[in-house]
């Protein structure tokens, strides 16, 4: 998958990203000082056609990412960027290793890093009012 203004297509999925470059940020709100990003809400990156625009879902579909690339470091830099960008910490249960792909990417479209590159990016990535990640597949009926 790259970063585009456009579907990637693969075999029977397509996906893509979009970074946006406004500096305009969407706001998290928080009553305690933390952001949770919790496992059993359930976000899926998978065939169903989604569009995903909130902070909360890019910071999941990036969490999601960090793992399964086996990357704490990114988990770590995830981390950092919510922290110095919200003041607030994140708390995200998201595990993939837990039964029934509660929380999932499909499979080619699971090696995303291009947010990665550096924590501006990232915070572009997560925050930016112009980023989203959107997922179909040519097999749905429209």
């Amino acid at each position: 998958m790259k970063i585009r203004e456009g579907f990637v297509s693969n075999s029977s999925s397509t996906s893509f990203i979009v970074i946006g470059k406004t500096g305009n940020l969407n706001k998290v709100t928080s009553n305690d000082d933390k952001i949770y990003v919790d496992h059993d809400t359930g976000y899926k990156f998978d065939w169903d056609h989604t569009i995903t625009d909130d902070p909360k879902g890019l910071i999941a579909f990036a969490w999601m990412q960090a793992q399964y690339q086996k990357k704490p470091e990114w988990v770590e830099m995830i981390k950092e960027v919510v922290f110095e960008t919200t003041g607030c910490e994140l708390i995200c249960s998201i595990d993939i290793t837990r039964d029934g792909y509660i929380s999932c990417i499909d499979h080619q479209s699971a090696e995303e890093d291009k947010m990665f590159k550096s924590k501006d990016i990232l915070k572009s990535f997560i925050f930016d009012k112009d980023s989203y990640v959107e997922m179909s597949n040519d097999n749905l009926e429209e």
